[in-house]
């Protein structure tokens, strides 16, 4: 029964890649208008999240539970604040807390504002750093940019005073919304020099990345607008992009190395996308369909955003498969040949003909054990 299943999927994988060979643009275009619908959605109707967790069972959501029932408020952030010398309940500085916790309780959505005070446990023991407490009238999802900005500014009376003022808890969450990308363009630039490494031309290395970043496009878009109908933190969106990002480049690789391999035979270039769709394809679809399924057990946890973390992380990884099995092959397909245009004398084989990732694989094998010893030294 496991080989008729394997068949069953080398054929139809076979069969989706040779449609797509013979209909690329068909293909391409459907990808681009998809694109397009997911993207303008989230231009249109905005990207909520939602970073208010939830335990069960625990006695901290048994408390905001209490509270909320009680009237408590909808949101509450933090105003935190320093000083590098002194006391923050020095006379003078006492005073700008107080000038500033009453502009923070003049913005619009603040119902109240807790000062610092040591014996609420808002002062450090040394005196120089406290939190503001700021409860809102409105839920954390709904704390913007610009509110974050709003109660932030309010704290000047304090800053005239030289304390050091930062956002924290939601109104930092909200602050930082749609900030750096940083770790993601250095991520990517180093999958680019490594691609470089692995293929030796410009062309090649580059279309890993554009599936990948396409494909992770489309899942953050959809994920972006499920947070009209579910609760979706933010960290959802860090995750999804970090495991999207790595899988896209990883099936776009294994699958450009099957048939470029094969390409290098006799198989005509057609064929050989056809038959890396069939082998290399499947292998592709279920190591996607692992990941799927494991990220999927977070929701054994039963606590909600596991769950939520699993189902969008497991939605990227769906999008890359689908991605990696029908907009990379109709890729492939029009830039046939040029798929090896623009070289770089990255990499020298030996004379004969082997490279040095081979003859480092053959040492392995030669003496399995020694580099099995080696490598969980390494691990341990």
């Amino acid at each position: 029964m496991h080989a008729r299943t394997d068949g069953w999927t080398h054929r139809t994988l076979k069969r989706l890649g040779g449609w797509c060979v013979r209909r690329p643009w068909r293909v391409l275009a459907a990808w681009l208008l998809l694109a397009v619908a997911l993207v303008g959605g989230v231009a249109a109707f905005g990207r909520p999240v939602d970073n208010d967790v939830a335990l069960p069972g625990s006695d901290a959501q048994l408390a905001r539970d209490l509270s909320e029932r009680g009237g408590g408020p909808a949101s509450s952030g933090q105003v935190v604040v320093h000083v590098d010398t002194g006391r923050l309940d020095e006379a003078d500085r006492r005073a700008a807390l107080e000038r500033s916790a009453a502009a923070l309780a003049a913005v619009e959505h603040v119902t109240r504002v807790d000062g610092v005070d040591a014996r609420s446990g808002t002062l450090s023991p040394d005196g120089r750093t406290g939190y503001l407490t700021v409860r809102l009238d409105v839920p954390a999802r709904e704390v913007d940019k610009a509110l974050s900005g709003a109660v932030l500014d309010a704290a000047q009376p304090a800053r005239d005073a030289g304390v050091e003022t930062v956002p924290g808890g939601v109104l930092a969450t909200a602050a930082e919304r749609g900030g750096s990308h940083t770790a993601e363009a250095v991520g990517l630039l180093v999958a680019a020099v490594v691609l470089l490494f692995a293929f030796g031309g410009l062309v090649a290395a580059a279309v890993p990345l554009v599936t990948a970043l396409f494909t992770l496009g489309c899942a953050l878009a959809t994920v972006g607008l499920a947070g009209h109908l579910v609760s979706v933190p933010s960290v959802a969106g860090n995750l999804a992009t970090m495991i999207g990002l790595g899988v896209g480049i990883d099936y776009a690789l294994f699958l450009i190395t099957r048939y470029r391999a094969l390409r290098a035979g006799v198989t005509p270039a057609d064929e050989a996308l056809v038959a890396a769709m069939g082998t290399a394809g499947a292998a592709v679809v279920f190591a996607g369909g692992t990941v799927v399924i494991a990220l999927g057990g977070l929701a054994v946890a039963g606590v909600p955003i596991l769950g939520t973390l699993g189902w969008t992380a497991g939605l990227v990884v769906v999008v890359a498969v689908l991605g990696a099995v029908t907009l990379l092959p109709a890729l492939l397909a029009v830039l046939g040949r040029r798929l090896d245009a623009l070289p770089l004398r990255l990499r020298r084989r030996a004379a004969d003909g082997g490279s040095g990732w081979a003859r480092q694989a053959e040492r392995v094998t030669r003496r399995p054990w020694r580099w099995a010893v080696l490598a969980a030294g390494l691990l341990a």
